[in-house]
């Protein structure tokens, strides 16, 4: 499956998903461009698949593929797959996404099982290690500037200059030279929308910019990094008051939890709960956004 594809059928039955998690991907994404499915994806109840994001939030994106998995998932054997296509056309996924690229876990994190491949030699390399994960393909954005931003009760957005080409303590950038007004207010907006989308009252979204353009490459992560040693005292400070701020509120609001999600209203950013009495909660403030570059 690959992002901005529509798909050719309209209508599916599936339950081939539920040990397949490369197809439980796709045909969860496929949704979001008109598929019916009928007997829906497992996974896309979790409302934790990258690509669907992708389209619901408008945000740039790279060309992205998922791929099968390298090895059978366990309880699986080579029949359980026998309708897909097969050999697969990797020439297709090759002149689609282009190199340099990025193979990584569609659901991964802290950089594990993640290649930087420039070659279809590299990309079998590193494709062969992957076992039996569920990859993507993901063309390499050429960045000259990379933000890392803490988004908070999807009302706040701390952008933070970072470079993921250096160590890991020198990753936070400090004294960062200024960045466009009109950059910023795209990334807030996106990363706004972003964590609306998917409901996540705390995220960090990442966007590398190349030519101008903030493209979204790494926005799924509800448990991020806020390590003083890591983030710097002025970050570590903002999102700890932020949190607090916002638990303080919820509970003053006697704000009831998410009883259940129902994936398809879930994708578009709607939050359904059982049939419970809610109070209704005055509206939201208008978002804010600050840019922090840690000091020495």
């Amino acid at each position: 499956f690959t992002s901005g594809q529509p798909r050719q059928r309209a209508e599916r039955v599936d339950r081939g998903d539920e040990d397949h998690r490369d197809v439980d991907v796709g045909l969860t994404g496929a949704h979001r461009v008109g598929l019916d499915l009928l007997a829906g994806p497992r996974g896309a109840r979790d409302a934790s698949r990258q690509l669907q994001e992708l389209d619901l939030g408008h945000a740039a994106v790279p060309p992205t593929v998922i791929l099968p998995h390298k090895n059978h998932p366990p309880n699986t054997t080579e029949k359980s797959m026998r309708n897909l296509q097969f050999p697969l056309n990797w020439q297709e996924v090759f002149d689609y996404v282009g190199f340099p690229s990025f193979l990584k876990p569609f659901n991964g994190g802290g950089w594990k099982d993640v290649h930087k491949v420039s070659s279809p030699e590299e990309f079998f390399w590193a494709y062969d290690q992957s076992r039996d994960l569920c990859m993507t393909l993901q063309r390499a954005v050429n960045f000259k500037e990379y933000f890392r931003c803490y988004v908070v009760g999807q009302e706040r957005v701390h952008i933070m200059q970072y470079d993921p080409r250096v160590p890991f303590h020198e990753r936070y950038v400090k004294n960062a030279p200024p960045v466009d007004s009109a950059l910023l207010s795209r990334i807030e907006q996106d990363s706004l929308t972003l964590c609306r989308a998917l409901g996540y009252d705390l995220n960090t979204v990442e966007f590398a910019v190349e030519n101008g353009v903030p493209y979204a490459i790494d926005f799924m992560n509800p448990a991020p990094d806020a390590d003083v040693h890591s983030v710097g005292p002025e970050n570590f400070n903002w999102i700890v008051s932020s949190m607090a701020e916002l638990a303080v509120k919820y509970a003053q609001q006697q704000r009831v939890p998410a009883q259940e999600y129902r994936w398809s209203e879930f994708l578009k950013g709607r939050e359904l709960v059982s049939e419970v009495t809610v109070k209704k909660s005055p509206p939201p403030p208008a978002a804010s956004v600050t840019v922090r570059a840690a000091k020495k």
